[in-house]
């Protein structure tokens, strides 16, 4: 039981939360079919019950703010991350950081050198999922105004989110209207990409499949190099092991495998 994927994907591996959630399921208080998103909403609840409940609002505001990103520069030159995400929600800088010292003695967050980080992760993941009540309006001022590695960084919290308006978003992004509408911005944009390809698979690979099926042999031998081309195929060899997008992952495989340009070991020819 405790080996099984869909619960370490609920609880972030935490050992107290997979007992917690054992003993739900003992005690028939959640159904044995409930999905990974669901019990991660309910042990976001509890958590914000058991921690957050004597916390004046202030300081709530402060941890949904840090908990946007898994960690969060707050000193030095990733200083500026903290700077950005704040002015994205309209929060002063010198606010949140005033909150900083009652949050780190309470536990709330830790610090790692120069950054910020929420603990437990499920948590963090629960408070970032209510500061985003209108995810489109967010998710394009943190592009704005964050560095591509920091805005990586949210993404990779953002596509995880027990949200329904968080997965539609991302949806979204992958319509011809998107972040993705041609290879030009594919090949600018492929990290976001392989971040948010896991969150949204059909619509990822539907948006693949117009812009690389349609390309010549020799157009992808010529646009479809180096490190872009080596993201793709990790995305693809991800949409590859999942049964509703296997066929034409596998087919997309095959195209860049036909124009091959790499010239070592790791290529689409050994996938």
């Amino acid at each position: 039981f405790l080996q099984q994927s869909w619960l370490q994907d609920a609880t972030g591996g935490t050992p107290g939360l997979i007992l917690h959630v054992a003993a739900l399921l003992r005690e028939a208080q959640i159904p044995p079919y409930i999905s990974a998103y669901e019990i991660q909403d309910r042990l976001g609840e509890l958590l914000e019950r058991q921690y957050l409940s004597q916390l004046p609002a202030s300081a709530r505001r402060a941890l949904e703010i840090l908990s946007l990103l898994p960690e969060i520069g707050i000193r030095g030159s990733v200083g500026k991350e903290m700077e950005a995400v704040c002015r994205a929600l309209d929060l002063s800088p010198e606010v949140l950081e005033s909150e900083l010292p009652s949050l780190e003695s309470s536990g709330l967050v830790r610090r790692r050198a120069r950054f910020i980080e929420v603990v437990p992760p499920r948590l963090a993941d629960h408070l970032a999922s209510n500061a985003l009540s209108r995810p489109d309006n967010l998710l394009a001022a943190l592009k704005l105004a964050l560095e591509p590695g920091p805005f990586l960084r949210f993404l990779e919290r953002f596509r995880n989110l027990p949200n329904d308006e968080v997965k539609a978003t991302i949806s979204k992004l992958f319509r011809p209207t998107g972040w993705f509408p041609g290879l030009d911005s594919l090949i600018k944009n492929v990290r976001m990409m392989e971040m948010l390809a896991p969150a949204a698979p059909i619509p990822a690979l539907r948006c693949l499949e117009s812009i690389l099926m349609p390309l010549s042999e020799e157009e992808l031998k010529i646009r479809v190099v180096g490190d872009a081309r080596r993201s793709l195929v990790w995305v693809l060899e991800d949409l590859a092991l999942r049964s509703a997008t296997f066929e034409g992952a596998a087919k997309l495989l095959l195209v860049l495998a036909g124009a091959e340009n790499e010239t070592f070991g790791i290529n689409t020819r050994g996938v």
